[in-house]
């Protein structure tokens, strides 16, 4: 039987349609003249006046992340709607119909204020699917198709959204990435002149002992969850302000599911922020299944050691067995003979600078580890989390967005090579996030970028694979180009290489990472090369000879993607002490992606 009411409100859309923009979607967009939207057909809005814009500006200025831009949002990149129009998303009765069956048991009904005048007993509907939202922007549309979201352990993508009540006319008008897209007229209302309670985070819904969906990114709340950041609220002063931590308390319900968490006034870009979010109900049982995966890793490789060594830094070196060590738990070095010292020398003696010595490096002056042992940085179950994020997004991978380099490569035809070496310069340059890598390497590499063979040693600050801001000696590989093999350290035992007999790549200089629409960090130094930037001295590879050389001019290319950003200078042989000589490095800033 057909539904009369559908029907009629489906007749009065219908009238009112001047033009239909067709998305790529198929969704419709009626552009309809402002003062015949469907809003203004309630009974308590027959003589209202339209207001075009509040009496108040925004506090809060363009977001510096402009990854959700209007035209993408909703797709009227090409065709929008005309002078005097609005957008308004084409209503279907079957649209009617599903909206009705979620009325009946309203997601936001739970004994709290709400937006209508009953708690959705009687009134309510979302977006224009009944009267009473006037829109007043040409270029927005309610019910709109988000065509870009955030990307756990990728880039993250934020909308600014306020309800700001405009005090002379009393309407509460609603504000998407500060842009005015409409208003609650304040006649809608029984008692709405001001709101007794304001609030942010989320909700899920699901039907009763069905399990719960993920809310946000899926993750609770430790710098990978869903946010609200440039949190403000305005009181009878009408005055936007930061809700200060004794000012707002959170609600919970489920803390196995979900999670909240607050962190105040973290200034700058992010203003007062916190993070909400969780796995639901079946997450928790995936990650009860990680946590013991995470375990079984742990064992692996952790190896009981002969003894432990507690550096200043609260870091544990274990002393483990050599013929114990993890690597050789490949199943292909079961029968592995160790071998003790390579067949050859390191070329160019023992460096004059002594900067970067072991003990130094590791802490370990006054305790070292006892003979037939080696040192084992202990590694925890959140190491594991925070460098398989990290691996799903390597820096070392060509091509993607937010990564920049300043590296000289030797030219392939000269290949194949056995080795590549230098001195390097130490620094801590400054990093602005965890989620940003400054680092400072050589490296071997063969095969196509499909199927990449590569070896990586350095130095970086990388804050989400230690947890700290410290530069950190450091060493990766990878068989496929990071796709589905590597790791950093002994993080894992590495699978051995299917092209490595030799090098058709070796290099020399640094990288930067950062997640996209934000500043690049500083590179080495943090200065441009001229005699300040970080350096690599007594350069050398070896080849077919099997001997040491260094490189000539005419063997090298550099490889610089942002020169306004990061630079690098070949100054071949300076003689003694120096031998082959680059600089490189720079301050970062906006590189773009």
């Amino acid at each position: 039987m057909e539904d009369k009411g559908a029907s009629c409100i489906s007749t009065v859309v219908e009238e009112k349609r001047k033009l239909g923009i067709m998305t790529k979607f198929g969704d419709i967009i009626d552009c309809i003249d402002i003062y015949k939207q469907p809003s203004l057909d309630h009974p308590l809005l027959q003589d209202h006046k339209l207001q075009r814009k509040p009496n108040f500006h925004n506090v809060i200025g363009e977001s510096r992340q402009k990854n959700l831009g209007i035209k993408s949002m909703f797709e009227l990149s090409k065709d929008e709607c005309s002078k005097g129009t609005v957008p308004i998303l084409r209503t279907t009765k079957e649209d009617l119909i599903r909206e009705q069956s979620m009325l009946n048991d309203h997601i936001l009904i739970k004994d709290l204020p709400g937006v209508h005048t009953d708690n959705y007993n009687k009134t309510g509907c979302y977006n224009i699917r009944c009267p009473g939202f006037v829109q007043t922007s040409k270029k927005f549309y309610l019910g709109q198709r988000i065509t870009n979201t955030s990307i756990c352990g990728g880039q993250t993508i934020d909308s600014f959204l306020a309800i700001s009540q405009d005090t002379k006319s009393k309407n509460w008008w609603i504000i998407i990435n500060n842009k005015f897209i409409g208003y609650f007229p304040a006649k809608l209302f029984s008692n709405m002149s001001t709101a007794d309670h304001v609030g942010w985070g989320g909700r899920t819904k699901t039907r009763p002992s069905t399990d719960s969906p993920q809310m946000g990114s899926g993750h609770l709340p430790n710098n990978t969850a869903s946010y609200f950041r440039q949190m403000w609220f305005k009181d009878p002063s009408a005055v936007a302000r930061g809700p200060k931590s004794n000012q707002v308390y959170p609600l919970v319900d489920k803390p196995t599911c979900y999670g909240i968490k607050n962190y105040g006034d973290k200034r700058g870009h992010n203003g007062y922020y916190f993070e909400f979010g969780g796995p639901g109900v079946e997450g928790t049982q995936t990650i009860l299944k990680e946590d013991l995966e995470l375990e079984r890793q742990l064992r692996l490789i952790n190896k009981p050691p002969s003894k432990s060594i507690h550096t200043e830094f609260g870091d544990i070196i274990d002393c483990i067995d050599i013929y114990k060590q993890p690597s050789l738990d490949h199943p292909l070095l079961k029968d592995h003979k160790l071998q003790r010292k390579p067949n050859f020398q390191t070329g160019f003696g023992k460096s004059s600078q002594k900067n970067l010595e072991t003990k130094f490096m590791f802490e370990l002056s006054k305790d070292e580890c006892p003979k037939g042992t080696v040192p084992i940085l202990r590694t925890t179950k959140e190491d594991l989390i925070r460098e398989q994020s990290m691996l799903n997004d390597h820096i070392l991978i060509k091509d993607i967005p937010g990564v920049h380099f300043a590296e000289f490569f030797l030219r392939p035809h000269y290949a194949p090579y056995y080795g590549v070496a230098g001195t390097n310069s130490i620094y801590n340059p400054h990093i602005d996030s965890k989620f940003q890598i400054s680092m400072s390497h050589i490296w071997v590499e063969s095969g196509t970028v499909e199927s990449t063979n590569k070896i990586s040693l350095g130095w970086h600050v990388a804050p989400e694979l230690y947890g700290d801001y410290a530069s950190h000696i450091y060493t990766s590989w990878t068989v496929d180009n990071f796709k589905k093999t590597g790791c950093y350290n002994l993080r894992c035992a590495a699978k051995l290489f299917t092209n490595m007999s030799s090098a058709d790549h070796v290099g020399w200089g640094g990288r930067t990472k950062t997640r996209p629409g934000t500043n690049s960090p500083q590179m080495g130094s943090g200065r441009f090369p001229e005699n300040s930037g970080c350096y690599f001295r007594e350069m050398w590879f070896r080849d077919r000879g099997d001997l040491p050389r260094g490189p000539e001019p005419s063997q090298i290319y550099p490889i610089l993607d942002k020169p306004t950003c990061y630079d690098i200078k070949n100054y071949g042989d300076k003689g003694r002490h120096y031998g082959y000589y680059i600089e490189f490095g720079g301050p970062g800033g906006s590189c773009g992606d």
